[in-house]
């Protein structure tokens, strides 16, 4: 009979893991809001998506993307920002990195960058995945009162 998954040394591994890319994403995120774009919420450099994405890429992990959530969560939740929005921006925030690395991993791209195609996958891959995230983002921001339609830039 099994024990529990807490009497496992390596799930005890997997949860420290999951906390300390918790504590990344959110020290990348508090990082980026010292170049805000147009308000406290929204910022030019969001380094945790790269960091979330490069991560997943080499270690492929639910418990990385659980991680990856609670990260983004602790922080939209730091920014007094409603359970529910908070709950959607995480989302938003983690689908980024979760997209970038389906795309690139269907595209057969290969990290080390030998053949040209792996740079195309990646600037392709780099426009393509913030879009739906960016759209979520902006609705939530909306949605809670954080951002005037006025203020959502169209072009």
């Amino acid at each position: 009979m099994m024990g529990k998954p807490a009497d496992h040394p390596h799930a005890w591994k997997q949860y420290r893991n999951l906390l300390l890319l918790a504590a990344a994403y959110f020290a990348g995120a508090r990082l980026g809001l010292y170049f805000p774009t147009h308000d406290d919420h929204i910022t030019l450099f969001w380094l945790p998506t790269g960091m979330a994405a490069a991560i997943l890429l080499r270690w492929s992990s639910p418990h990385n993307i659980a991680g990856i959530f609670l990260g983004a969560l602790i922080f939209d939740l730091s920014l007094d920002t409603s359970i529910p929005l908070s709950l959607l921006s995480a989302a938003g925030n983690t689908l980024t990195p979760v997209t970038a690395v389906w795309l690139l991993k269907r595209w057969g791209f290969d990290p080390s960058f030998t053949r040209q195609r792996d740079l195309l996958a990646l600037i392709v891959t780099s426009a393509i995945s913030p879009v739906l995230p960016a759209i979520i983002g902006t609705g939530t921001l909306w949605m809670g009162g954080l951002l005037q339609p006025s203020g959502i830039p169209l072009a």
